[in-house]
């Protein structure tokens, strides 16, 4: 008999699983992106870096590595620990959200009272819990969640992320707040889901690794982690161009109203583009759970494109219509942020989250999620730096920046065609070698499907067969036979060109380059350890068992989260 599960479980689920790591993109969002400029300038003015290294240049760029060390060296740490002790998966996300909430809190009072020292310590200390939260959230919610519903999770998460900071925006024009006020609202949020995260998970059992573990040169070795990375670095390198320039400029226009609401120019550009995240983020999260989150992304990329062109069309209209260029000027300005907004909403369900969860299996998703996390950061700083530096430049030569913004998605769109989507998440079942006679010579299940029940040579000589039937059909003497569709599953093969005539077959869910790459380094690295014993093997199948070893460390990195809902369990 089922048990039915309360509205309250219900809620509970939802908040744990999205909670903390919305908590890390409102708190980066509103933080770093929006009140960051007026946060640097603060500082400036009341000279609290003045006596370290004053306000150079060489100074901004030496503060910088400074605050930019501790926190990559924290979501290296905390990726390799939730991969290497699973149960220190919620300790990490509690001891992450206090860490963060309370060092918040006393660099707001550093910040109020002008104490450069304090402020110099806890801009490290904040930004590392922040990293490590970071982490650790995206790894909790990769690990509840079911592969099918997983877009559409990740999209509530940024839906909550994105009601909460206009709030914040609102809040804070409505009563003209300054920063410390917001910030001092930020800080008590982090409190209020860090004890309720505690409360509701501490009764939680967290997974165990798999057999084999993953290395970190196998993930990085991956053709399709190397592409996804690629694009996610210049698709955030292009937003924080677009969002830290565009932004800005509606400083120098004054536009300053958002809805019914008087905000700041700066907080009115991020409300605009959170509202189109808030309109647009559930349909992209359905979309990207059954589309796919390839299709997405790349629509999200030329979002971007057609941001900057509708931004270049401003000051179209001549001075003799002044009032009318102003009026066409804003809805440009609008427009711009609105685009951006549905960029946003695209990447949120998709390579900011989902795709990297898709890919990952359980002993290494800790590592996938600091992939993930130096992807955007690796582009996001570059692109706001530069906007920081060179705002000027960009707003004058806004048309050419239009033909860099195309030429950086065309360039950030390209890896995508040589990669398979990452939905649904690669699986494959069965792995066979068969001689040119057509006999199995090793066979390995991969475990990841219900005990199959197989006839071996039936199959082996069913491919055989095939593969003479094609030759004395086309006449293609030397011609391989490498892929074979059978409804939704393939059977992907790779022949040896020596006197040996092997065969290897794997049977998957989906034509997968990368998967077809592994199935030829598997042939030959078995050619290589059993040529040999081969040539006089006279039918003992045991000959090959360790061949199994090569099979768990080539195609082991490829083995993704499996279909059961959840790899946690709560326990009375």
């Amino acid at each position: 008999m089922s048990m039915q599960i309360s509205t309250t479980e219900k809620f509970r689920d939802v908040f744990v699983g999205i909670a903390p790591s919305s908590y890390v993109w409102i708190t980066v969002t509103y933080f770093l992106l929006i009140k960051g400029f007026e946060l640097i300038e603060y500082a400036k003015d009341n000279e609290l870096v003045t006596g370290f290294l004053g306000t150079t240049a060489i100074g901004d760029l030496i503060f910088g590595i400074y605050y930019a060390i501790p926190p990559l060296l924290a979501i290296v740490f905390v990726g390799h620990l939730v991969d290497k002790r699973p149960n220190f998966l919620g300790k990490i996300i509690f001891i992450s959200l206090i860490c963060s909430s309370t060092s918040l809190l006393i660099l707001i009072i550093a910040f109020y009272f002008l104490n450069a020292i304090i402020t110099l310590t806890m801009v490290p200390i904040f930004l590392s819990a922040l990293a490590g939260l970071a982490t650790s959230s995206l790894t909790l919610y990769g690990s509840i969640t079911k592969w099918t519903h997983r877009g559409r999770g990740f999209a509530l998460g940024n839906l909550f992320f994105a009601v909460v900071v206009i709030l914040l925006l609102i809040i804070s024009g409505m009563f003209s707040l300054d920063f410390f006020f917001s910030l001092l609202m930020l800080s008590l949020l982090g409190f209020l889901i860090a004890f309720a995260f505690h409360f509701w998970t501490k009764n939680w059992i967290y997974w165990e690794n798999d057999e084999w573990p993953t290395s970190t040169i196998q993930i990085l070795k991956r053709i399709s982690v190397r592409s996804y990375f690629f694009s996610h670095v210049l698709i955030y390198l292009m937003l924080g161009l677009s969002i830290g320039s565009l932004a800005q400029e509606g400083i120098t226009k004054g536009y300053t109203q958002f809805l019914v609401f008087e905000l700041g120019a700066f907080e009115t550009f991020w409300a605009i583009l959170l509202l189109a995240t808030v309109v647009f983020v559930l349909p992209a999260g359905i979309l990207a759970d059954r589309g796919g989150r390839k299709t997405l992304t790349i629509f999200a990329t030329y979002g971007i494109v057609l941001a900057s062109l509708i931004a270049s069309l401003n000051g179209l209209l001549n001075q003799e219509h002044a009032t009318i260029a102003a009026e066409f000027d804003h809805l440009l300005f609008v427009l711009t942020a609105f685009t951006i907004g549905v960029s946003f909403a695209f990447l949120h369900p998709t390579l900011d989250s989902s795709l990297w969860i898709d890919l990952s299996s359980k002993d290494s998703i800790g590592r996938y999620s600091n992939i993930n996390v130096y992807s955007l950061v690796a582009g996001l700083v570059p692109g706001f730096a530069i906007s920081y530096f060179f705002l000027p430049t960009l707003i004058e030569f806004r048309n050419i920046m239009v033909l860099i913004y195309i030429a950086l998605a065309v360039i950030a769109v390209l890896p995508l065609f040589w990669v398979s989507d990452s939905f649904p998440p690669l699986e494959f079942f069965l792995l066979i070698v068969i001689n040119d006679a057509g006999v199995t010579v090793f066979h390995y299940s991969f475990g990841r499907k219900q005990e199959l029940q197989i006839d071996l040579p039936l199959i082996s000589g069913a491919l055989s067969a095939v593969g003479s039937f094609m030759l004395e059909a086309t006449g293609e003497d030397g011609a391989k036979l490498n892929l074979v569709r059978h409804g939704t599953h393939f059977i992907l093969s790779d022949q040896s060109d020596n006197d040996l005539k092997l065969t290897a077959t794997i049977f998957a869910n989906k034509n997968d380059p990368e998967l077809q790459e592994m199935l030829t380094r598997f042939l030959k690295t078995f050619m290589e350890k059993y040529g040999e014993e081969l040539k006089v093997w006279k039918g003992d199948i045991n000959a090959f068992e360790k061949a199994i070893e090569d099979a768990e460390e080539i195609f082991g990195p490829l083995i993704t989260i499996g279909p059961e809902e959840s790899m946690i369990r709560e326990v009375d």
